[in-house]
């Protein structure tokens, strides 16, 4: 239909198993895809050996904390670092192994355009046209992600769940616009 494909994948698993399957992945017209980068340096250097390799000009990015998560998981999972932290822990290490951002939640793209860069891009899930969590923790609205800088935006739930979808997608086109 002449999209670009976003292949939200999460990739998480040795860095050989990441190659492997980035380096099939990216010979497809990928606009942008993804891997989790709490699968460490070694693996996020395999998925841009991958991508340069298929000499893809995809946008690579590095999930940081899942936007479902909040404090309390995150302590529950043995984690004794605060989720701010752990993501710009892992967006340096993004930013330090060549991918060209992170997917992180509204609440930290200020921190991370002034400490990484501008022009390090932020992708940032659990968008609402108003503040409704649903399954989401840390979410936030078109207005918040705009004002704090988010370079892409996932919203998808709000439209895909919307009793008329069209009506919805004028709606956030009229935020956006």
């Amino acid at each position: 239909k002449g999209f670009d494909i976003f292949l939200d994948l999460k990739l998480h698993d040795i860095p050989n198993t990441v190659y492997k399957a980035l380096k099939n992945l990216l010979n497809h017209k990928i606009w942008m895809t993804n891997i989790h980068l709490l699968g460490g340096e070694e693996m996020i250097q395999a998925a841009g050996e991958a991508r340069e390799q298929t000499k893809s000009e995809a946008i690579l990015i590095g999930v940081t904390v899942l936007t479902s998560l909040n404090a309390n998981n995150f302590k529950n999972m043995g984690f004794n670092i605060k989720i701010p932290e752990i993501v710009s822990s892992l967006s340096m290490s993004a930013k330090q192994n060549n991918l060209d951002g992170v997917v992180c939640s509204v609440k930290e793209v200020p921190d991370i355009k002034k400490n990484i860069g501008e022009d390090f891009i932020t992708v940032t899930p659990g968008i609402r046209i108003q503040q409704n969590c649903n399954d989401q923790s840390r979410v936030a609205t078109l207005k918040e992600a705009s004002e704090n800088g988010s370079d892409y935006i996932v919203l998808g739930r709000e439209i895909t769940s919307s009793k008329d979808i069209s009506q919805m997608i004028k709606k956030v086109q009229s935020y956006i616009i």
